[in-house]
């Protein structure tokens, strides 16, 4: 599969190929998955479900880890680059009252980012949040680990992909 924004990620037909972390009792807390590679970027397709209550705090975070032993991480932080799988559904109670059904620059601008983070349409009402991290140069990432942080929300990973300078 190729992203619209031109990322390539492998998909290997039917077998179950994403991990979900969550506080929840039936999923784990963190998953590392295996990398040995070195690269320029590592890119990250990501879905899951968040609410109004976890909004600018990390609900989850990406760690690098190199095989000297050192580390980066990417925070995932509603609104600024970790969105709903679907639209959030809330309902109006009040009458006069609108449903909000997704973001919008116009209504929700003062906390969104300046720059929208990129999202791939999986579906109807369904979508996916394309992340990028720049890799240290010549270092091997050994693994990557995804940790959810926050309660009540479910971070899935769908694709990893390592760039390197020829892809």
């Amino acid at each position: 599969m190729i992203t619209p924004q031109k990322v390539p990620f492998n998909w290997y037909g039917d077998k179950r190929n994403i991990a979900f972390t969550s506080l929840w009792d039936n999923f784990p807390n963190s998953i590392s998955f295996p990398v040995n590679k070195k690269g320029d970027a590592a890119y990250f397709l990501i879905c899951g479900s968040t609410n109004v209550m976890q909004c600018s705090i990390a609900n989850a975070v990406i760690m690098i880890n190199y095989i000297d032993g050192t580390k980066d991480s990417l925070q995932l932080i509603p609104p600024i680059n970790y969105w709903n799988l679907s639209h959030i559904g809330a309902s109006a109670s009040t009458p006069g009252q609108t449903s909000l059904s997704d973001y919008s620059v116009k209504r929700d601008g003062f906390c969104l980012p300046k720059v929208l983070p990129e999202r791939v349409q999986l579906g109807k009402d369904c979508r996916a949040m394309l992340l990028n991290l720049k890799l240290k140069k010549d270092i091997e990432v050994e693994n990557i680990t995804l940790e959810t942080l926050s309660q009540e929300v479910v971070v899935g990973l769908m694709g990893i992909t390592i760039l390197n300078p020829k892809n």
